[in-house]
């Protein structure tokens, strides 16, 4: 036992006395707090975002502008075919598109459910699965509020349909793959 002791005595010694090694021990923990504090987030900021509607209605519309009015997401285009996706995603011109069906505001109002397909560039997953938590929590506090005001049942609710679109941009290689939400 006391030969570590002296083992580490020695060891502080030279630490103390080496001013480089002193600046990694002191220095780059504070460094480190700053940069994991406040410059590296995971928050989801100015997702670029793409619609296609099939339905056009009055319930898209209004969900439409609720990704519009909120500060996740920036409308960038709204589309007519499902080839613009593609090309927009190899352009990297977008981050989500949303696609609604065809008569999603009927199946709302029969059903109580309507399916919202979200579709996200997975080329870097960790900020896919963020965006995708995002555009749900925003799909289901729009179905809260759209439930109360037309009187439903709270078993009413928008199902959203994750795809992550993976794109090899290098080869031009496209893949989709299923993700789960929590």
């Amino acid at each position: 036992m006391k030969r570590f002791f002296s083992f580490v005595r020695k060891e502080f010694y030279h630490i103390f006395r080496d001013k480089r090694t002193m600046l990694i021990l002191l220095v780059m923990p504070i460094v480190m707090i700053v940069l994991f504090g406040f410059a590296i987030t995971t928050e989801v900021k100015n997702a670029r975002l793409a619609i296609l509607d099939y339905s056009q209605d009055e319930v898209t519309t209004r969900i439409r502008e609720h990704f519009a009015q909120n500060r996740y997401f920036t409308l960038e285009a709204e589309l007519f075919d499902d080839a613009a996706i593609d090309r927009l995603f190899r352009e990297n011109k977008i981050d989500v598109v949303l696609v609604f069906n065809d008569h999603f505001a009927g199946e709302l109002r029969h059903s109580g459910q309507a399916s919202v397909q979200l579709l996200t560039d997975g080329s870097e997953p960790n900020q896919a699965a963020m965006r995708m938590g995002y555009a749900s929590q925003i799909l289901a506090t729009f179905a809260q509020r759209y439930a109360e005001e037309m009187g439903m049942e709270p078993t009413f609710q928008i199902v959203p349909i994750p795809v992550c679109s993976i794109i090899h941009r290098a080869r031009a290689n496209t893949t989709s793959c299923p993700a789960l939400l929590a």
